[in-house]
């Protein structure tokens, strides 16, 4: 598996010890029976810790990058909004002046502001009463449900039962 984040390096590396790691399967075959021994032998044999001991640093390292630039965007998302209260009250300013004064467009050397009329939009006011052409109805599985009826041993027909995809655990300290 090729990761597009990784350095060369890294590439190189863990290439190096997954051929490592298929020589000392081939030669020591009684490793596939025991967990302990084979990865003892591993260890010893292999570059596995040290290129596993880069890669969870550069991980922990891309989790921290992610984390300050997870709070700078929020800083930044803070900022934008200020901006965009602030451009609303503008035009909203703008508005009542040229309203006060009955102007319907005012042409600067930078824009040209028009007022313009409200297009007509409906309000519904009893949906009770609405003619079931005008409601949109969608459906959607399920999920929650499917996955009780398949924890509980029920087919459910349609519904395929796979493993999801591996995943890697990380404990710090």
């Amino acid at each position: 598996m090729r990761c597009n984040v990784g350095n060369v390096r890294t590439e190189i590396a863990a290439e190096i010890v997954r051929t490592q790691i298929a020589a000392v399967l081939s030669e020591f075959p009684e490793l596939a029976d025991d967990e302990g021994l084979r990865a003892d032998t591993l260890e010893g044999e292999t570059d596995l810790h040290e290129l596993l001991t880069v890669i969870e640093d550069l991980e922990a390292e891309a989790g921290d990058m992610c984390a300050a630039i997870t709070e700078r965007e929020a800083v930044l998302a803070d900022r934008r909004r200020r901006f965009e209260r602030k451009r609303q009250a503008m035009r909203m300013l703008a508005l009542r002046v040229m309203e006060v004064g009955s102007v319907r467009q005012v042409t600067l050397p930078t824009a040209t502001l028009p007022v313009l009329h409200g297009r007509l939009r409906p309000h519904v006011t009893d949906e009770a009463v609405l003619p079931d052409e005008f409601w949109r109805i969608s459906r959607s599985p399920d999920l929650k449900a499917i996955g009780t009826a398949v924890a509980d041993g029920l087919t459910v027909p349609g519904v395929t039962v796979t493993n999801g995809a591996s995943s890697l655990a990380i404990r710090r300290g």
